[in-house]
């Protein structure tokens, strides 16, 4: 049993001795990033409550302190070591005979999760996909949003250690659930798209939005993304998949069915050229597919691609995107569940 003590300052650093006792099951103290658990899933960790591993930025955490009294072993992360001890001498051979080395101005660069050093770690399908395509050209996330999303995740995992209701969902039980919030989601849409079109009668003013209902818009749409996050953390804890696969495969999609978002230089896109490609993707993605697992694979998506026509949806793309259709109030969310807004 063993704690993996990684620097809150480089908390991707993972010492090399650590490696190999984290490709199975590991848990973490609170406090850990989630873009770490995701490298160190691409490892072959896997996230449960309780686990012979604990991995930690924080050395006086409460189950730290406890582990370690037990007598199990600290790994510490090499850039903590001269920290925590400071007598000790770097195992480097670097500034011998007293001289400093040149100083030099260090370039931060974050590597996300499938890549250490410019190094693929992973070989899982995820890792393959997306490793090495988060360093293109983009839009940077601002840091306040990644700190709501990583709040959002180890929010969603906190909530299935502790709720009796959330530990007895399964994917199943959830859909309900999913198409609630989905048709309370499409109320909104509806009731702004009346004032797209010129309608302000309802709400009053110049048929611009009133704030409170763009409030209300944001407000279902995290209903919609409790239920994703719901979904992969169930997937997380039967060692499937997490919610980074789940982003990585919206990334590998996009790269095959719109290969221009990956660019250097930005361009206008016309929709001709946006459906040409999303329909050349999508088949390209069911050939691989469909050579790899044969047969089985062929009946599943015929029964796949009947089911939306069945109930009257389809899925979107640039060639099958269409308006919102209107929609009546929604009624109460599923019973059972926790109250909702």
């Amino acid at each position: 049993m063993s704690v993996v003590l990684l620097d809150p300052r480089f908390p991707n650093m993972i010492p090399v001795d650590a490696v190999d006792l984290l490709r199975g099951d590991v848990c973490y103290t609170e406090e850990v990033p989630i873009r770490v658990r995701w490298v160190i899933a691409d490892l072959g960790g896997h996230t449960v409550d309780e686990s012979e591993i604990l991995v930690t930025t924080d050395p006086e955490n409460e189950t730290v302190q406890f582990r370690l009294e037990q007598g199990e072993t600290m790994i510490t992360a090499p850039s903590l070591q001269v920290h925590l001890e400071p007598t000790r001498e770097l195992e480097s051979g670097e500034a011998r005979g007293g001289v400093a080395p040149e100083e030099k101005d260090e370039e931060t660069v974050t590597h996300s999760g499938g890549v250490v050093d410019g190094e693929i770690v992973g070989t899982d399908d995820h890792t393959v996909a997306v490793a090495g395509l988060r360093r293109t050209t983009r839009t940077e996330v601002p840091a306040s949003v990644m700190d709501e999303v990583e709040d959002a995740i180890a929010i969603m995992a906190r909530a299935l250690r502790q709720g009796e209701w959330e530990q007895a969902m399964t994917h199943t039980s959830l859909m309900d659930y999913l198409r609630a919030e989905t048709e309370e989601l499409g109320y909104i849409v509806a009731q702004l798209s009346e004032l797209e079109d010129g309608g302000s009668g309802r709400f009053g003013g110049d048929g611009t939005a009133p704030q409170w209902l763009e409030q209300e818009l944001c407000a279902e749409l995290s209903d919609v993304l409790l239920q994703v996050l719901f979904h992969a953390e169930i997937a997380n804890r039967r060692g499937a998949f997490d919610i980074g696969h789940v982003a990585g495969a919206f990334v590998a999609k996009m790269r095959s069915r719109a290969p221009y978002l990956f660019e250097e230089v930005e361009r206008q896109v016309p929709r001709t050229e946006q459906d040409r490609l999303w329909a050349a993707g999508k088949e390209r993605e069911r050939e691989e597919k469909a050579e790899r697992l044969g047969e089985k694979y062929h009946e599943f998506v015929a029964r796949k691609d009947a089911a939306p026509a069945a109930s009257g949806t389809g899925s979107a793309s640039p060639s099958t995107a269409t308006a919102p259709a209107t929609s009546t109030a929604p009624g109460d969310t599923a019973p059972g569940a926790p109250a909702t807004a």
